[in-house]
């Protein structure tokens, strides 16, 4: 059997689907009811593209190396490519040239992955969201209950946290008819669907949950496509407690970019970090056994703040949680150590490190005019 396609149908299809193409991962393709069926399953999420295909018989799935077929379509000429279902695989006809892909014996059927219902949707800057807070999430093999992220939802919201044991990144997305108990899903897999789809801000990703995990899909051009969030379990600890238990003593915003480059500078002499509202401005110092760095920014408090320790490594995860945009803000305690509240796109709490010092490092200092 024999059907044709535009270079550009098909790059736009395959295109999707590369991040589920990593080594030598293979594609389920098939015709069924005037459609193409491209499907591909990973340990962490799965892919299934549907694009028209009119006048094609159907046939079964058959499997190929993914990545060579991309590689293929990507190296041929524009315009049109001819695609042939023999037994032994596939043939590829273009303008001055002919590949063929042989079929492996053995693949896994789309059966095995329970793609489910749409029933709502989500901006695509959600889903960027989502995707961005799982820089919290534990990849600690000891601590399943934090290895993924935590969503539920209901009364008309998404609500989304994860959590690595010292950093907890927490928000709440609006998202009508949707219902599901709270599970923690795949982090691997809901990376992978978002760098798949490639969400605009206000693009509509269409959403879903059903008992196994979290359906999501895009039209691109003339192709249909639906991935796949695997559920990998319910034991996320209650959060709550911890979100409504932190005080907040003094309240200031920063702009990210200025509190980015002090991270960068603080990171070069791999030291930790003392931070303090003090006369108006914030204070930053990163000191190590034997180099310093300090920063001043004017922000609208004027009252002073507990110092707040905390390492370099720690506050760049924080930076990422909390899907920074232009503007951090940071709450200061009551206490030194107690957990401060950084809040950006989404929200988080950290936890920071024993503050060894006797008085503040920042006392009679002056900040610098430029």
């Amino acid at each position: 059997m024999t059907i044709n396609f535009q270079r550009s149908e098909l790059m736009g299809l395959l295109g999707v689907l590369t991040p589920y193409m990593a080594g030598s991962a293979s594609l389920g393709i098939r015709t069924k009811d005037e459609m193409l069926e491209v499907f591909s399953y990973t340990g962490n999420g799965s892919a299934l593209a549907r694009m028209i295909c009119k006048g094609a018989e159907d046939r079964e799935w058959m499997y190929i190396d993914g990545p060579t077929l991309h590689e293929l379509v990507k190296l041929a000429d524009e315009g049109l490519i001819e695609i042939n279902f023999t037994e032994a695989g596939l043939t590829l006809k273009f303008s001055c040239s002919m590949s063929e892909l042989r079929s492996a014996r053995i693949g896994i059927p789309p059966e095995v992955v329970k793609f489910g219902k749409l029933s709502s949707s989500l901006k695509g800057k959600d889903l960027t969201l989502l995707s961005t807070m799982t820089e919290a999430a534990s990849t600690d093999g000891t601590r399943p209950s934090l290895n993924g992220i935590f969503i539920a939802a209901e009364d008309g919201s998404v609500k989304a946290a994860a959590a690595d044991g010292f950093i907890l990144s927490f928000a709440s997305i609006g998202a009508e008819k949707l219902t599901a108990k709270g599970s923690l899903y795949s982090v691997q897999a809901l990376n992978r669907a978002k760098r798949a789809i490639k969400p605009a801000d206000d693009e509509v990703v269409a959403i879903g949950f059903h008992k196994d995990g979290i359906a999501l899909s895009v039209r691109r051009g003339n192709a249909d496509f639906f991935f796949e969030v695997p559920r990998i379990g319910d034991n996320f600890p209650d959060y709550m407690p911890i979100v409504t238990g932190v005080k907040k003593a003094i309240t200031v915003r920063v702009e990210t970019r200025a509190f980015e480059s002090f991270l960068k500078r603080a990171n070069a002499i791999e030291g930790n970090i003392y931070m303090q509202v003090l006369n108006g401005f914030l204070w930053m110092m990163a000191v190590n056994d034997e180099n310093k760095s300090m920063d001043s920014v004017a922000v609208e408090s004027q009252a002073e703040s507990v110092v707040m320790h905390y390492a370099v490594s720690l506050l760049k995860d924080v930076v990422k949680a909390c899907a920074a945009n232009g503007q951090i803000t940071l709450n200061f305690p009551v206490q030194n150590n107690a957990p401060m509240l950084i809040e950006s796109t989404a929200s988080v709490v950290a936890m920071p490190l024993v503050n060894d010092l006797k008085e503040s490092p920042f006392k009679n200092l002056q900040p610098a005019l430029i």
